[in-house]
């Protein structure tokens, strides 16, 4: 066997078997089993939120979650409850050649345009609300 099929053999080796092990493992016994309900947050600074909606469900008792801190045994109970969402709205005007502009200074102080409230020749008036 020449130099050249050799190299060309592992190489063919060695893809099948990276091909092989990048494959997502199999988790369930058969196919359309439900997968055990586990989510990996990574937070990569103190500040980082973590969002969670649960709009979907119908929780009878307050919902238990479990933190980790990568370590086993390491895990911190935290008890959570449902709170409804408060905003502060406010309205703008700008002329429609101004308008993008606008909204793009008030979208960078958290500020989300909701709806169109009038459209005048001297400018449009623009509902906004951001969560308080």
């Amino acid at each position: 066997m020449t130099i050249r099929a050799t190299i060309t053999a592992a190489g063919l080796a060695l893809a099948a078997l990276s091909a092989a092990s990048a494959a997502p493992q199999q988790t369930t016994s058969y196919p359309g089993q439900m997968t055990d309900a586990r989510v990996w947050v990574q937070n990569r600074t103190k500040n980082d939120a973590v969002a969670v909606d649960l709009s979907e469900i119908s929780l009878k008792r307050p919902l238990t979650v479990h933190v980790t801190n990568g370590e086993a045994g390491d895990t911190l109970l935290v008890q959570s409850r449902a709170a409804r969402q408060l905003w502060d709205y406010d309205t703008v005007t700008a002329p429609l050649d101004n308008l993008a502009v606008t909204l793009s200074t008030r979208g960078a102080a958290g500020w989300e345009a909701v709806s169109i409230l009038a459209a005048t020749p001297d400018g449009t008036t623009v509902l906004l609300k951001r969560p308080r």
